[in-house]
């Protein structure tokens, strides 16, 4: 069952760039608002998908966090040499989304690569991880790895990851390597390119169920 915003939030969040089907869109709106702690988020560009985990568990007066972790980069500009920036105001326009709908003491924003980020991140908190940042195989492997890396063995943990599907084979080559071959991950739903599983803590039965909500990315 959707959160009782759902429908409000997701056409706002259709006011921010950013990609998104709406029923990945309102799925993510419910994570926030079904969370029973807070949300590790690795990709923010201008705040559309944190917009919506956030307004979640705010609607839901929950007590939790997204923390989203963003370079604002994309390599180096073969014509300039010089750094490509995803989008020129994307860590602005992150603040001014944030400010605007009042998230500001929702959201922890972390500017820097996954791999010096992620390990400093308390994962006793996490309940929700949302892998969107680097769509090529070797950066999606390696935010993968290094959230796996840091998981605790205790506590079962959902994890999303977006654009799985042809138009990103880098993304789905990781999900299809790395987390599929996993045998403590259970994948649980597809909502069109969003694919979604769990981490199975230690000591719990292992289920094969999963279901779909697909149309090709």
């Amino acid at each position: 069952m959707h959160g009782y915003n759902c429908r409000g939030s997701c056409e706002t969040a259709n006011t921010i760039p950013g990609w998104l089907w709406p029923e990945e869109a309102a799925f993510l709106y419910d994570v926030g608002f079904h969370s029973e702690g807070d949300i590790l988020e690795l990709g923010t560009y201008c705040g559309k998908s944190t917009y919506l985990m956030a307004q979640g568990i705010r609607d839901a007066g929950k007590p939790y966090h997204v923390i989203t972790v963003d370079v604002h980069w994309r390599g180096i500009d073969p014509q300039t040499n010089k750094p490509l920036i995803l989008a020129e105001d994307s860590l602005v326009a992150v603040s001014r989304n944030l400010k605007t709908y009042g998230l500001e003491d929702v959201v922890i924003q972390m500017l820097g690569w996954t791999h010096r980020c992620v390990p400093l991140i308390n994962f006793e908190t996490i309940h929700a991880i949302f892998i969107d940042a680097g769509h090529d195989y070797e950066s999606c492997s390696q935010d993968f790895l290094v959230v796996r890396r840091h998981l605790p063995p205790n506590r079962t943990v959902q994890l999303l990851m977006h654009d799985n599907g042809p138009t990103f084979p880098g993304v789905q080559r990781t999900i299809n390597e790395l987390v599929r071959t996993d045998r403590r991950f259970r994948h649980v739903i597809d909502i069109v390119s969003l694919f979604v599983c769990e981490l199975i803590a230690e000591g719990e039965r292992q289920t094969p169920e999963c279901s779909s909500l697909h149309r090709a990315a």
